[in-house]
């Protein structure tokens, strides 16, 4: 999954390096997959170098139905375009992550299906939602469970 733009490919070189540098065992996890693109360089990247994760995904896995203007601030657009935008199903996201075997998939909005990771450690927490409180949930429930020396 390639991209021509420079952002992006930034961000996901910061990904791989960040990923390169954690080399503690421990769970990996990714918080806000869209369709996958970041996922599946974490897991390529965990594949190569071998490293023996289990990868959580947690993402609503459907549109932003209840998506409003004042709770989204660079939201300008038309509502429901945006809401389509964003649509991604789990059947899409497991496609696209079809030959990785190590990831489970949390579908759902965050933090309600934090419960089933309450008793793992993470080397690598990836955040990538939009919304102030999914941030704010997502690091006061994973930074306890990071490992010493995890990203």
């Amino acid at each position: 999954m390639a991209t021509d733009n420079p952002l992006r490919r930034q961000r996901h070189y910061t990904l791989h390096y960040l990923l390169r540098n954690t080399r503690i065992a421990g769970d990996v996890c990714e918080l806000g997959c869209w369709r996958g693109l970041s996922a599946f360089q974490i897991a390529t990247n965990l594949r190569s170098f071998k490293r023996e994760s289990v990868f959580h995904i947690f993402d609503s896995l459907r549109d932003f139905l209840n998506i409003r203007p004042w709770i989204y601030p660079g939201l300008k657009e038309d509502v429901a375009a945006r809401r389509k935008q964003f649509a991604c199903s789990l059947e899409e996201v497991r496609e696209n992550l079809k030959e990785f075997f190590f990831i489970q998939y949390h579908k759902g909005w965050i933090p309600q299906r934090f419960d089933e990771v309450k008793d793992r450690k993470f080397s690598f927490v990836h955040v990538d939602v939009d919304l102030y409180q999914p941030i704010r949930d997502s690091f006061h429930f994973f930074y306890p469970r990071m490992l010493k020396g995890g990203s």
